[in-house]
């Protein structure tokens, strides 16, 4: 028995058979030739059917970008999904894309926002960039404070943090709007829609408080599709990567900022 069923960007597919059964939640960034595309497994999937299932939704969609999230291990270590080759990954999902020749770009550009968007610690001094894990780092920030002290410094870390990464996601979008003109053919289009989308989502989180930022997504829907498409010369990549290497740089000194005031991060755990 095979289910599918659609949503505005996405939808969710169903197998159950005598080999197992396969859950996949899916979203796409734009449904006019979609850039990315992401696949959700339950962890009650039985791995080869949710891989075949993904597969499918790929050389249906064509996507140029999938981020694929599994609780089994040996889902986010599969090394190719159709044609698409991984790329990035770490204990909760895995990246692939059409073309890798940019690994060094694609691992900083997914490191960094999964940080971002997880409101990770990352650090940089003397040319090495160590990441900490957001709970390990509160774990200790409570050992080392009073119950009201460590509410207060809480705080102040998620907003910070929170507000950094979605005033990147702003900026971010801005610099791509500018550029948009760049970018010809039917995939200016599918930018387009991605960019609409994105800005929608993160601007219905705006108020005092931000709780998510949309960071990782905007760079699978908007980032690294233009890397694989347009090529890292071309106006639009170049104005988004720069816009995001400021961001994140800003991310950066204020994660310095709260370990400086808050505690000294050689007893967290560094993340994966």
């Amino acid at each position: 028995m095979i289910k599918h069923e659609q949503t505005d960007c996405g939808g969710s597919v169903t197998v159950k058979s005598r080999e197992g059964m396969a859950f996949v939640d899916y979203t796409l960034s734009n449904t006019d030739k979609p850039l990315w595309m992401s696949a959700f497994c339950s962890s009650a999937s039985t791995p080869r059917l949710a891989q075949a299932v993904i597969e499918s939704l790929c050389e249906r969609m064509n996507p140029v970008i999938v981020t694929m999230g599994s609780k089994h291990t040996e889902m986010r270590y599969i090394p190719k999904i159709g044609k698409l080759m991984r790329v990035w990954g770490n204990d909760r999902e895995s990246v692939y894309a059409e073309a890798f020749t940019e690994r060094n770009l694609f691992n900083r550009v997914c490191s960094f926002s999964n940080a971002m968007k997880n409101t990770d610690i990352i650090r940089a001094e003397e040319g090495q960039i160590d990441f900490y894990d957001y709970r390990s780092v509160l774990n200790e920030i409570r050992s080392n404070n009073s119950p009201f002290m460590f509410l207060t410094i809480k705080e102040d870390f998620d907003y910070t943090l929170r507000n950094t990464s979605a005033g990147c996601v702003g900026a971010m979008i801005g610099a791509a709007e500018e550029q948009l003109e760049t970018v010809s053919g039917s995939i200016r289009q599918s930018f387009a829609q991605a960019l609409q989308r994105i800005s929608h989502k993160q601007d219905s989180e705006r108020g005092y408080d931000t709780k998510y930022a949309y960071i990782g997504e905007f760079c699978s829907c908007v980032l690294l599709p233009a890397v694989v498409k347009l090529g890292v010369e071309h106006p639009f990549t170049q104005r988004v990567f720069e816009e995001f290497s400021r961001a994140s740089s800003t991310y950066i000194s204020e994660c310095n900022r709260i370990v400086g005031e808050y505690l000294d991060t050689t007893d967290a755990d560094e993340s994966t």
